[in-house]
C-alpha cells in the first residue's frame, strides 16, 4: 500500500495558518494511500478558490479549471 507521504507533493500549500483546507489535503491523501491508488494513475480535478488549489499540491496528476467546469473536465479526463 502507498503512504500517504507519496501524494503530498513538493509544492508546499500557500493556505492561512489554520485553515481547514490542510486537513482536507491529509484526509485525501490518507484515503488514496487505504484505497491503494497509483499516483501515476490517479488525477484530480478541481475547479477555483483556494480550496481547488489542492490539485497543486496533491502528489498526482492534476487540473486546475474554471469554476463550475471540474465535472465535466473530471468526465474527459
Amino acid at each position: 500500500m502507498p503512504a500517504a507521504s507519496k501524494f503530498k507533493s513538493e509544492i508546499r500549500p500557500t493556505w492561512c495558518p489554520g485553515c481547514g483546507d490542510f486537513g482536507v489535503l491529509n484526509a485525501l491523501a490518507t484515503a488514496a494511500a487505504e484505497l491503494k491508488l497509483d499516483p501515476d494513475q490517479t488525477a484530480l480535478v478541481t475547479g477555483i478558490g483556494c480550496s481547488s488549489k489542492l490539485a497543486q499540491y496533491f502528489g498526482s496528476y492534476g487540473f486546475h479549471t474554471l469554476h463550475g467546469r471540474a465535472l465535466p473536465v473530471a468526465q474527459g479526463v
